[in-house]
């Protein structure tokens, strides 16, 4: 987790100059560039070790940054695309050069880690190995995103969404529909309009959280004591 692409934006010389500092967005681009220089050596680390043709090397972002966009200047409160499509990159050796088109998730990551080194897969994993996906295409998966700050913070309702490469559902307190083929950035809301979709992804929506809610611990599991609850708050 790097975690210089995050506010306030400081990217160093050369990159500050480099990408200029007159707006969020340019820092913003100079911290993602000095990001990548740092990844660069450690990937250059393990050229030179010999140790690069029998490493697998998964990079994901966790989230992006709004800048602006639908008001949100950074992350966290929102489950627009521009925080929850993010980059998915594997590097396995001796492999192809492919950019792979369908949609996939970030739980997806674990268990095609295990499947590329030869260990089994746990039957309780949510997510699915991506290697069928790599060599024959196919996939596009539902992708389950959720916002919990604006209920954890402010009391609010939290953010529910489902998206596949052509919609998105948003479960608010005014539940949101969007047309990512022809609305990628999310303009348009056509929960009115195309209500009957809408409600197709709001049942697929809660199946998806009953199934993934099932034998997830309770709340108070960890039967914290009062003073680690007042230390915590």
């Amino acid at each position: 987790h790097l975690y210089d692409p995050h506010t306030p934006y400081a990217p160093p010389e050369p990159f500050r100059s480099e990408y200029g500092s007159s707006s969020m967005a340019q820092l913003y681009d100079g911290e993602i560039a000095f990001m990548d220089s740092q990844i660069g050596r450690c990937l250059e680390w393990l050229n030179k070790r010999g140790l690069r043709n029998k490493t697998i090397v998964a990079m994901m972002a966790d989230h992006g940054e709004g800048l602006g966009d639908h008001g949100e200047m950074t992350h966290g409160y929102f489950i627009y695309d521009y925080a929850v499509h993010v980059p998915f990159i594997l590097s396995v050796p001796d492999g192809k050069a492919q950019q792979v088109a369908s949609q996939v998730r970030t739980i997806d990551l674990y268990p095609t880690l295990l499947e590329a080194s030869g260990i089994s897969i746990p039957k309780q994993v949510q997510g699915t190995s991506l290697w069928s996906l790599i060599d024959h295409g196919g996939g596009d998966f539902f992708a389950y995103s959720e916002s919990m700050a604006p209920s954890i913070q402010y009391g609010w309702s939290p953010l529910l969404s489902l998206r596949t490469p052509k919609f998105k559902y948003i479960d608010a307190p005014r539940p949101e529909f969007y047309d990512l083929q022809n609305d990628p950035e999310e303009q348009t809301d056509l929960h009115e309009k195309e209500g009957k979709s809408a409600s197709e992804y709001e049942k697929r929506l809660k199946t998806v959280v009953t199934e993934t809610s099932e034998g997830a611990p309770e709340v108070n599991a960890a039967n914290l004591d009062s003073e680690t609850i007042e230390r915590m708050a």
